[in-house]
């Protein structure tokens, strides 16, 4: 039986579905396990075997598991062999990755954006003292989300409304 584990967030587990069906189809017995929580709490959970495989996102598994000692890089394969290096030693490996490409993207209303007149995310930073920003609760910290989008274009929002909600 192969246990297959997913974040707290519906595209993970949607991923965790696709990988789930993948491996029934190839003949292995699944053991769904979706939803479980942030990157900070799985990636012992995969460490020592409790959950296998994990799908998850080079980026930001990177993070987590170099303790924010290393930053992903945008060329794919550095960030890869970053990750498995991060991983050596440990119970985990970093598999290749699936031809698909994740790519954080910041979404506004259309109305949102008409009325600021916003063309590009560094937009944000004039008017998000009046905007609201939604997102997973570890989105605050990660590099990649609320941390890094304010440390490049320094958006600073009236608040931060965060759900670990995977039902909808």
């Amino acid at each position: 039986m192969i246990a297959v584990g997913s974040f707290a967030f519906s595209e993970s587990v949607l991923l965790a579905e696709i990988y789930s069906q993948a491996l029934e189809a190839g003949g292995y017995r699944v053991d769904r396990t979706p939803g479980l929580g942030p990157r900070e709490f799985l990636g012992p959970a995969l460490s020592v075997s409790l959950i296998e495989p994990l799908p998850g996102y080079a980026g930001s598994t990177l993070t987590v598991r170099s303790l924010d000692r290393t930053r992903p890089s945008a060329d794919v394969a550095t960030t890869h062999n970053a990750l498995g290096r991060a991983v050596a030693g440990t119970e985990a490996s970093a598999l290749a990755g699936a031809p698909a490409q994740n790519s954080n993207t910041f979404v506004v209303t259309a109305a949102t954006a008409e009325r600021y007149d916003f063309d590009a995310l560094s937009d944000l930073a004039a008017v998000a003292g009046e905007l609201s920003f939604g997102g997973l609760p570890e989105w605050e910290r990660r590099p990649l989300s609320l941390l890094g989008l304010g440390e490049r274009h320094g958006p600073n929002f009236a608040e931060v409304v965060s759900s670990t909600r995977t039902d909808r």
